[in-house]
């Protein structure tokens, strides 16, 4: 009984720091790409954008955090200010959550 109770303990305790060390995995790879803004939605914090690369197109979802630094120019803007059109450039990560952008930067 007390072995039982230890081994479903450890099995516990592995598969909580296992889903931790995933989830802030520091290293994670940044991705870049640049498109034009197809979609914003300030309410579900979500950016679509449009890419064409030769004769490949795509539109790409990405969530919008607080932590997400927004920029046009010099001067620091939110989700709400990029417009539809707009061309943009994103760093983003793969997180389970999807597409986390980490910086938006919109072209003048």
């Amino acid at each position: 009984m007390v072995k039982t109770g230890l081994f479903i303990l450890f099995l516990s305790i592995s598969l909580i720091a296992t889903a931790y060390s995933q989830e802030s995995n520091p290293k994670q790879q940044i991705n870049i790409v640049s498109g034009k803004v197809r979609e914003t939605d300030w309410v579900a914090d979500k950016l679509i954008i449009f890419i064409r690369q030769g004769l490949y197109s795509d539109e790409i979802t990405f969530v919008v955090t607080n932590e997400t630094k927004i920029t046009r120019g010099t001067k620091s803007i939110s989700l709400g200010d990029i417009l539809i059109s707009d061309e943009v450039t994103v760093e983003y990560i793969n997180t389970m959550a999807g597409l986390k952008a980490l910086r938006i930067t919109v072209k003048r």
